[in-house]
């Protein structure tokens, strides 16, 4: 008997040991050596211990969503809720809370799959059992969820109502959340502040994600805070800074096996090469960015980091059936919803085009592009009265020099790589970069 009480408790040390090691390898991004931690977990769970047993079907359905199985990780769920069975007669409240993190992670996945209706369900079902049995972390985990299915229903227009809800929730997590939750609602916070255009504080709290995300090693909120924060310069219009932060965030993409966001580096990387008039790589990249997404499981909301320029290149090329196509992607529901006053010129636009109306339609058009260059979506123009032309052939080894020059100029200036190949994001590995005038 004394012998079976130490196996049980070493079963015990081998689970948690095989738990923990799951959760810093899904931390690095290591998904399948995660998934077998798990597994390996889940084989030695004591019999009857039921919360355990849902927790980590519960964990392992959020890696398989980070790998971008929504349906296996809807299964994890389901077979959680069946670990779980019925509620405990005893005390219950670890079953709650379990029961708890088990619905709103099927939240993240159809927040993926854009499916707001099921995400609607879900929080409405939350929602009455965190106000009576839930504590500060659920509230928290609650907020999110809700944010995340009004991001989907309203497409990604942010009310202030939201607004209030993400700061609350951070200041929950700050409180009572770990460290993950902490850094996901600050990154949340900045995120609704960049779609409603408080450029200020988006940048504030994407800087602060990244700092967070970086000293805890979590690679997707790096990943999410560069992205964000190279969109959040393209709309001031900072070349330096999306130049910079678009390699970082192409990197950290990569190394977190995030496809959907290597795109919108591609994406942001072809309006950078619409800036400087090369448009052939603009065409490529923006291209390459749309094919990614084509071919993904999940629904990408930003698709229009692709389109815009794309839109440019095509009427510069005089493929206008192109440039409509492209358009008319901009309009499509589970894309996030244009400012009013782009939406509006832009769905006139399509509109006429599509009743054949042709003058209209490229009247219509030519607003919505320069509408969409104000608001940062776009830097060049076709038939636009920009000039360029290089300035002394001057040189600049790294990007640091790069801001140096920037700095040193009245005017603003434009750079890009001597080598178009050149892909370089560190500061101090050097490469050849020409400065340019915009005047």
């Amino acid at each position: 008997m004394l012998a079976a009480g130490r196996g049980e408790r070493r079963a015990e040390i081998a689970v948690r040991l095989w738990e923990g090691l799951g959760d810093i390898l899904e931390q690095r991004t290591q998904h399948e050596e995660a998934l077998q931690a798990y597994r390996n977990a889940q084989a030695q769970v004591p019999h009857g211990d039921r919360i355990w047993q849902a927790r980590l079907h519960r964990k392992a359905g959020a890696v398989m969503r980070e790998q971008r199985r929504y349906a296996e990780t809807l299964d994890a769920c389901r077979q959680a809720e069946a670990a779980l069975d019925r509620q405990p007669v005893e005390d219950g409240s670890h079953w709650w809370a379990e029961w708890i993190e088990v619905q709103l992670e099927q939240v993240w996945a159809h927040y993926w799959l854009a499916q707001w209706l099921e995400m609607d369900n879900l929080v409405n079902k939350v929602q009455p059992v965190v106000q009576e049995r839930g504590g500060a972390a659920s509230r928290m985990r609650l907020l999110m969820a809700s944010c995340l299915m009004h991001l989907r229903r309203d497409r990604y227009t942010v009310s202030d109502e939201m607004l209030a809800d993400a700061r609350e929730a951070l200041a929950l997590g700050r409180e009572w959340g770990g460290p993950k939750n902490r850094i996901e609602c600050q990154f949340e916070l900045g995120f609704l502040h960049l779609w409603r255009r408080e450029l200020t504080e988006a940048k504030e709290n994407l800087l602060a994600t990244l700092e967070l995300a970086a000293t805890s090693g979590i690679l997707t909120l790096r990943t999410l805070s560069l992205t964000y924060s190279t969109v959040s310069c393209r709309f001031r219009g900072q070349t330096v800074g999306v130049l910079d932060s678009v390699m970082r965030a192409h990197e950290a993409a990569q190394a977190a096996h995030m496809p959907d966001y290597v795109a919108a580096a591609k994406a942001n990387q072809a309006w950078l090469a619409s800036r400087r008039q090369d448009l052939p790589r603009a065409q490529k990249l923006g291209q390459e960015a749309l094919a990614i997404w084509r071919q993904s499981p999940l629904v990408y909301p930003f698709q229009w980091q692709a389109l815009w320029p794309l839109i440019g290149v095509a009427l510069a090329g005089g493929r206008e059936d192109e440039a409509w196509a492209y358009a008319q992607a901009l309009l499509e529901p589970m894309q996030q919803r244009l400012p009013d006053a782009l939406n509006t010129a832009l769905t006139a636009a399509v509109q006429a085009n599509a009743e054949d109306q042709t003058g209209a339609a490229r009247r219509q058009l030519d607003r919505a592009m320069a509408l969409a260059r104000e608001l940062g979506y776009l830097w060049w123009t076709p038939g636009s009265h920009d000039v360029w032309r290089p300035a002394k052939a001057q040189c600049v080894q790294c990007l640091a020099g790069l801001r140096r020059a920037f700095a040193a100029r009245r005017n603003p200036v434009l750079f890009f790589p001597a080598d178009s190949s050149c892909q370089t994001p560190g500061e101090t590995l050097c490469k050849r970069w020409l400065l340019y005038d915009d005047f």
